[in-house]
């Protein structure tokens, strides 16, 4: 199994995983209700953000086939802060015959090295609250609670 940067040639096997991971999280929240077209413009706006010096996709490929992705990026803070930037680690998928081998930490650890690589200090990500499996698994990769994202519906 090889962990590496994505690119071009992998947008549709990319997107195909993303379908998984929106799967995933569909039946945990209205949120997350996917709009018409949502594969290809998932796609295009993978395209997009490979081309972006502040984001890393990175892939885990078995033989010829792609069983997971990340996406990581820089993302900046107001100017009143001491640290500046941060890294967000946006997308995490593993395909369910490959999980509980590793696969997701090594893509994790690599993009915490492309975000050390890069002098940030921290990394962090969201995880919905009913998602119990992903909390556990990211706080076994070092992540801490930090803040609760609250959202209220406005209609």
């Amino acid at each position: 199994m090889q962990v590496r940067r994505a690119s071009s040639e992998d947008l549709q096997a990319i997107a195909s995983l993303w379908k998984g991971l929106a799967r995933y999280h569909e039946p945990k929240s209205k949120y997350f209700e996917l709009a018409p077209g949502a594969k290809r413009k998932f796609a295009s706006y993978v395209r997009r953000s490979m081309k972006r010096k502040d984001v890393a996709v990175f892939v885990a490929q078995e033989n010829s086939k792609l069983v997971g992705y990340l996406i990581a990026k820089i993302k900046e803070e107001k100017p009143v802060f001491k640290l500046r930037k941060r890294g967000a680690i946006t997308d995490l998928f593993v395909e369910k015959g490959y999980r509980r081998q590793g696969i997701g930490r090594k893509l994790v650890e690599k993009a915490l090295a492309w975000f050390r690589n890069r002098n940030l200090q921290f990394a962090e990500l969201s995880v919905h609250i009913k998602n119990i499996s992903g909390k556990i698994a990211w706080r076994r990769m070092g992540f801490e609670d930090h803040m609760i994202l609250m959202r209220r519906k406005l209609r």
